[in-house]
């Protein structure tokens, strides 16, 4: 499987770090005409900035999340190709979900000779397989993982 660094870029760090800019920025609004404008009046219109204010929180709690920044640090063409068996495989919390070869890829860290790694998999690999990984250094993301071939 090969994964493109695109993709991990963009589901990984730019849209959780829109995700946070915009909650942030509504939760300000929504803060700075309670503390300045002494604007907190229970109507219709507070219990509809109540429920925004709930949807920006959980937005706000995604983005962080999801956002990897150690891939900013990681170049698409610098990966590290190892071999080893898979000795767990765990799944990732508040997933975000990629689309490969018309199947879903979801997130999870499998554990590679003592090492924890982040792949996008869609369940090709179970424990105790030997595969060969290539990896960006930094933020530990495979970006391609096939099967050993003894």
């Amino acid at each position: 499987m090969n994964f493109d660094y695109n993709e991990y870029y963009t589901f990984l760090f730019a849209i959780p770090l829109v995700l946070i800019v915009v909650a942030i920025l509504v939760i300000g609004a929504f803060l700075s005409d309670i503390i300045f404008l002494n604007k907190l009046v229970f109507n219709k219109r507070f219990i509809k900035d109540l429920f925004v204010l709930v949807f920006t929180a959980a937005l706000l709690i995604t983005g962080v999340n999801q956002l990897n920044c150690k891939i900013r640090l990681d170049s698409r063409n610098e990966v590290t190709e190892i071999s080893g068996k898979i000795e767990a495989i765990i799944s990732v919390e508040s997933p975000p979900r990629f689309h490969f070869e018309d199947k879903i890829a979801m997130p999870k860290m499998i554990i590679i000779d003592g090492q924890e790694y982040y792949i996008m998999t869609v369940g090709d690999y179970s424990i105790g397989d030997d595969v060969v990984i290539e990896y960006l250094p930094n933020s530990l993301i495979i970006m391609t993982i096939n099967y050993l071939n003894n």
